[in-house]
């Protein structure tokens, strides 16, 4: 008897998808009782997390047993741990947009607002990236006369 072997085509196995989540548990007991753990808001969650999570109990029918017992439930804990994860994934990322804080001076800000756009139009418009070298050399003679007149006025003012 011959060992079967498999030819170059394997088989693949389709993942199991969702077209939704399922439903969140509800709180049993403690501070939230009664909600669903999704309902939470993040503070909310970070504290039922860190007290009534694991302290979460269903009863378990025991045959031969008048009296229900109890038996822990970590799928409070585990279904807040991955909202938690979820919530920040669903945050946008705003690395790309400049840090503007509340005490920056004004022209701190127009420079960061002209640094961004013109790192944005040479994304776009750069000719290693399929754009045009006129449109490029338009883009950086446009920087060079924003830096001179940034230059210039913090030369009136008396400004390094």
């Amino acid at each position: 008897m011959s060992a079967k072997r498999w030819s170059g085509n394997i088989r693949r196995r389709r993942r199991l998808t969702f077209s939704r989540a399922p439903r969140a548990p509800i709180i049993i007991s403690g501070a939230y009782k009664g909600r669903a753990v999704n309902d939470l808001s993040d503070d909310e969650l970070k504290l039922f997390l860190k007290g009534d999570a694991l302290g979460q109990t269903q009863p378990v029918i025991n045959i031969g047993s008048v009296f229900p017992s109890y038996t822990s439930d970590f799928s409070h804990y585990w279904c807040g741990k991955y909202e938690i994860v979820r919530r920040k994934l669903e945050v946008p990322s705003t690395s790309g947009f400049p840090r503007i804080e509340h005490n920056d001076p004004a022209e701190g800000i127009v420079e960061k607002l002209f640094a961004f756009g013109f790192r944005r139009a040479s994304f776009e418009y750069h000719p290693d990236r399929s754009g045009s070298a006129p449109i490029m050399q338009a883009i950086n003679a446009a920087r060079e006369i924003f830096r001179e007149m940034m230059a210039e006025r913090k030369r009136r003012s008396g400004r390094k």
